[in-house]
């Protein structure tokens, strides 16, 4: 994957690079109120559809398709999902004029394949990089990339379900399915938007965190305790936006991924340099300095 790039305040690049984690934003608080409600009411619709064009001798499938999609509905309302905004673009005029509304913004360039930490490798079922599909209206979300997926991972959970086991296994195996579909679709939900914003070429880090009814213990199975299992993450915080107390989750990242600092149009960039150069001296990191070639100026 090519470089990625955060766009940022200054305090929040300070806080960045002096914490060497992200805040991941919950994302009942986004600028755009229909995120994640924007794709499960698509794949809803799907799903209905599917259920009607069903034989009655398949009855017992459009019942499983009923439950499993009703289980994404119901446990999407129930679990926190964080995530933190990147771009493929480095010197992008729309993400300027949202960060540099006062002051200077900055751009920070990552190398994609070090940003996670070793010690969150391993959580790949509930945190990995999702690039953004935009869609320009519901008849041609039919035909997008996530829908697909969407299809492929429901028809796998209808099917390969061995019922000559026990009616607990068999149980067991279904909650299993359904909670993976359920998993599955909150990463393509929660990475589609209006076409609108396109050309942000957004890829997010999306955290899908705990859900209030999924506590496991020693008596549930292996399968859905390592599912549901979370990695050692710092308890969630609040930050003030426009008079919000807005709740984000911490991820730690890996501060060698961090390759440049792109310094955003504005006043006294000259000045900014030398600060975030004797900041990267006296830490002992190692990323470049460049500034955008975007010629904004504030009047």
């Amino acid at each position: 994957m090519a470089s990625l790039y955060h766009y940022t305040s200054g305090d929040s690049l300070l806080g960045i690079l002096r914490s060497q984690s992200f805040w991941a934003t919950d994302i009942r608080f986004l600028n755009d109120y229909e995120e994640l409600n924007r794709g499960l009411d698509i794949f809803e619709s799907f799903a209905e559809g599917l259920v009607e064009d069903m034989k009655t001798d398949t009855e017992h499938l459009s019942q499983l398709v009923k439950i499993f999609v009703g289980n994404i509905r119901r446990n999407a309302n129930l679990t926190l999902i964080n995530l933190v905004s990147f771009s493929t673009e480095p010197d992008n005029l729309r993400q300027w004029m949202a960060y540099c509304n006062s002051g200077i913004g900055y751009s920070i360039e990552f190398d994609p394949d070090l940003l996670i930490p070793a010690s969150l490798s391993d959580f790949k079922h509930c945190l990995r990089l999702s690039p953004v599909e935009y869609i320009d209206s519901d008849e041609s979300f039919y035909r997008s990339n996530s829908l697909v997926k969407f299809k492929d991972f429901l028809v796998e959970s209808l099917t390969g379900m061995d019922k000559s086991i026990s009616e607990e296994l068999l149980i067991e195996q279904v909650s299993l399915k359904a909670n993976t579909l359920f998993i599955n679709s909150m990463f393509l939900a929660s990475s589609i938007k209006p076409v609108e914003f396109s050309d942000e070429r957004e890829i997010r880090l999306l955290y899908i965190g705990e859900n209030k009814e999924s506590e496991t213990n020693s008596h549930e199975m292996e399968g859905l305790r390592t599912l549901y299992n979370k990695p050692p993450l710092p308890d969630l915080g609040y930050k003030a936006t426009s008079d919000l107390l807005v709740p984000y989750q911490p991820i730690p990242f890996n501060i060698d991924a961090v390759k440049r600092i792109i310094i955003g149009p504005a006043a006294n960039t000259k000045l900014a340099e030398t600060g975030i150069a004797e900041f990267r001296d006296r830490n002992n990191l190692k990323f470049d300095i460049t500034h955008s070639a975007c010629s904004l100026r504030r009047l």
